[in-house]
């Protein structure tokens, strides 16, 4: 049981850690194409 809920806590941090990887990736192109339109200063 305890074994089966650790599994599963580290498949939801796995997911976590990925969408935070897929959305720091997206974060900086936006930031990129802000900067290349002048809209912000880098």
């Amino acid at each position: 049981m305890v074994a089966a809920k650790m599994a599963e806590i580290q498949t939801k941090i796995t997911t976590l850690q990925a969408a935070y990887v897929f959305l720091d990736a997206e974060r900086a192109k936006l930031e990129a194409s802000a900067i290349a339109n002048g809209q912000i200063m880098p």
